[in-house]
Order: C-alpha cells, then sequence, then structure tokens
C-alpha cells in the first residue's frame, strides 16, 4: 500500500514538473517566433505601397474596346512602378495596334516608370507586356 502511495506520489510529482515546463516551452517558443518575425521584416524593409490611379484608370476605361480597367500604382525603396489590367469587351478582337494607344495614354502621366501591362478578354489572357 505504501509502495503504491509513493508510485502515485512520485507520478503526481513528475506530471506537475511536465506540465510547468510545457508552459515555459510554449512561452519561449512564442517568444523565439515573434523575434524572427521582427527580424524577418528587419531584412526586407518596409513593404511596397500600393495605390491606384483613377484618372488614368478611367482614361483606359473610356475607350470603346475596353469593358474595364484597373490601375495600381507600387512604390517600393523610392521606385515607382504600375501594374494595369485591362478588360476587353466581349466581342472586340485584339488589335496590336491597342497597344501603342494604351501606352501613349499611360506615358502621358508616368513617363519612365516600368508598366506591366496584362489585356485580357473574359477569361482568357489576350496579351501579357512589359512596357519600360
Amino acid at each position: 500500500m505504501q509502495k503504491r502511495f509513493l508510485l502515485t506520489a512520485a507520478a503526481a510529482a513528475i506530471l506537475t514538473a511536465a506540465g510547468c515546463s510545457s508552459d515555459n516551452d510554449a512561452e519561449t517558443n512564442e517568444e523565439a517566433a515573434n523575434e524572427e518575425v521582427e527580424q524577418a521584416e528587419e531584412e526586407t524593409g518596409p513593404s511596397a505601397q500600393l495605390d491606384s490611379d483613377e484618372a488614368l484608370q478611367e482614361s483606359l476605361a473610356a475607350e470603346a474596346e475596353v469593358e474595364d480597367a484597373m490601375v495600381q500604382v507600387v512604390d517600393s525603396d523610392g521606385e515607382q512602378s504600375l501594374n494595369i489590367d485591362i478588360q476587353l469587351a466581349e466581342g472586340e478582337e485584339w488589335n496590336e495596334e491597342w497597344l501603342s494607344k494604351y501606352e501613349e495614354i499611360i506615358r502621358e502621366n508616368y513617363e519612365e516608370q516600368p508598366v506591366d501591362l496584362i489585356v485580357a478578354q473574359g477569361s482568357e489572357l489576350v496579351t501579357q507586356e512589359t512596357l519600360e
């Protein structure tokens, strides 16, 4: 009987010690994870700032063959670039001259910034161009 009591007491002590140490381990792991996130943020620097250009978006969308347009201005490390998506209206057939027309419209406001231009119709990609 006394052995059984001692074994039960010893098991309870071990479980209590293990339970307390797991709480400390969880806190330590959480602190380490937070430090890793902070360190990664410091190494990568500030993230890119995203904005839109409503005037350019409306100018592109005003073209007869364009159903919708989205313009995203990206400021990263003091440099600016643009991401532009143009959705052609159904029934329109792609014309290479439109690319020049879109570039003229874009360059009125963004003369030297690199532009990633995606033209789609429905769910189909028509063309993807990088304008330098």
